[in-house]
């Protein structure tokens, strides 16, 4: 029963990810038809079931002093040790790795950097 999502809850995860800060119970039960407390009783459920796993900042890189944004495409060498992909997330500047399930010899790495200079230091 862990994916079973009926239309409420796939309505109530749309508008989370659109605002979770912004977004109130009682805005999220106008739009989504269900009273408040069923809202809040449906959040707390995909908490608890671990299809909700937290909330995360969308931040503006580019504000924050961090004005090269970039999007590597790699592909590992056969027989790459399977902590590779922790490994890079912990490099400094990489805010995303992730390991394609089609292909999951490729990895997606993103990288900001204040300069085009850090940004070829940590892709090196």
């Amino acid at each position: 029963m862990q994916g079973d999502l009926d239309r409420d809850d796939a309505a109530i995860l749309h508008l989370l990810q659109s605002d979770a800060r912004n977004i109130t119970t009682g805005e999220i039960s106008t739009r989504v038809g269900l009273a408040s407390s069923t809202v809040a009783a449906r959040i707390n459920e995909l908490e608890a079931r671990g299809i909700i796993t937290g909330y995360r900042p969308r931040i503006d890189y580019e504000k924050a002093g961090l004005d090269q944004h970039i999007l590597l495409i790699c592909k590992l060498a056969p027989k790459t040790d399977e902590t590779v992909v922790e490994e890079i997330s912990e490099v400094e500047n990489v805010i995303s790795v992730r390991q394609l399930l089609a292909e999951p010899a490729r990895i997606h790495v993103e990288l900001v950097a204040p300069t085009q200079e850090r940004l070829e230091d940590v892709s090196n």
